[in-house]
């Protein structure tokens, strides 16, 4: 997250982005920018909350957020149930703003980054420098194409980047 969120303020830089964490089990977004709790992606998904109410500046200018939400709705562990599609989500916010960063967290077919990655007009997909070049990656940028989605990128996170898996930010 922390990567994706350096890759947001650079993106701002050149006119209004919308970073949204739409990882489960997150929270990292609201706490590094010193945001007060509050309803966001996952609430919304679950039917909680409405999106534009869940869209708060960042106090950086030109980029908004929408962080993963209420710590009630983030469960650790069990079902969950999915009012609201992501997808569908995703297109309402595409409308509204002129770029919309996506922080997906790990790439696995289970966690359901390849519906939102067919609504992007490109992946970003970061990488531990630990795990470049390995058959996880290579198979995972092989789904990424045959799922017709667009690979706008590999970014090489330095190893002492805290992160264990992949991520991708679309």
């Amino acid at each position: 997250a922390d990567a994706v969120l350096k890759l947001a303020k650079e993106a701002a830089l050149c006119g209004e982005v919308v970073l949204v964490e739409a990882r489960e089990n997150a929270g990292n977004l609201q706490r590094w920018l010193g945001l007060p709790e509050c309803s966001g992606w996952q609430d919304v998904v679950s039917g909680k909350a409405e999106l534009e109410d869940c869209v708060q500046e960042s106090g950086i200018p030109g980029l908004k957020v929408v962080t993963a939400g209420s710590r009630s709705v983030i469960a650790k562990n069990g079902p969950r149930l999915i009012v609201r599609s992501p997808r569908g989500l995703v297109r309402t916010l595409r409308k509204q703003h002129r770029l919309i960063l996506i922080d997906g967290g790990i790439w696995s077919e289970e966690s359901g980054s390849l519906g939102l990655a067919r609504e992007c007009d490109g992946i970003c997909l970061l990488v531990p420098a630990s795990k470049s070049g390995s058959a996880t990656v290579e198979e995972i940028l092989g789904r990424i194409e045959d799922s017709g989605s667009r690979l706008a990128g590999v970014l090489v996170l330095p190893n002492q980047d805290r992160s264990k898996g992949l991520k991708k930010a679309a």
